[in-house]
């Protein structure tokens, strides 16, 4: 499609400019942690509740936010979002997707492996002080804290951990 070209485009000034003056909140002052990953499979949406409960734990308020690339609309717990939610120039039409962009996170989490085009839109577009993601090379730019892939509860274990040792 024609509009994840430019939405690629986009992808690529905001990488350079936003990620500059990034900072990140110690895990104890931290309030609002956010979640968002390509919904592929079951085992993803686990993945999404796993580390929200981990963190709601924790007395943190978690939000999470789902793209459904197949076009139909899955009645998940938390917000999704399609392809026929983003106009042709990029911009999401549903308030909830910019909502959770404009949201102040302390921490936002990706789960996708590699994120795709509409995914990196909303990390690079976020207000989050911290973007937390698996590692990938050529993904540095984007994440200030990267976490090697593993066996699922290990990496989704370690995202937990690592994030909590930042005093």
């Amino acid at each position: 499609m024609i509009f994840r070209k430019y939405i690629q485009f986009k992808n690529n000034k905001l990488r350079k400019i936003n990620r500059q003056e990034t900072h990140s909140v110690r895990y104890d002052d931290a309030t609002l942690i956010g979640i968002v990953f390509t919904n592929n499979s079951v085992a993803q949406i686990d993945w999404a509740e796993q580390l929200s409960g981990l963190f709601k734990k924790d007395g943190k308020s978690v939000k999470i936010m789902a793209y459904e690339p197949s076009r139909e609309v899955n009645h998940l717990p938390f917000d999704t979002f399609t392809d026929q939610d983003i106009t042709f120039w990029g911009k999401y039409v549903r308030s909830n997707i910019n909502a959770f962009i404009d949201e102040d996170f302390d921490f936002l989490f990706c789960l996708d492996e590699k994120p795709n085009t509409i995914v990196e839109n909303i990390l690079v577009s976020s207000h989050a002080k911290c973007l937390v993601g698996k590692y990938h090379e050529g993904s540095e730019d984007i994440y200030d804290l990267m976490i090697a892939p593993g066996a699922d509860n290990d990496w989704l274990s370690g995202m937990h951990t690592y994030v909590k040792r930042i005093n």
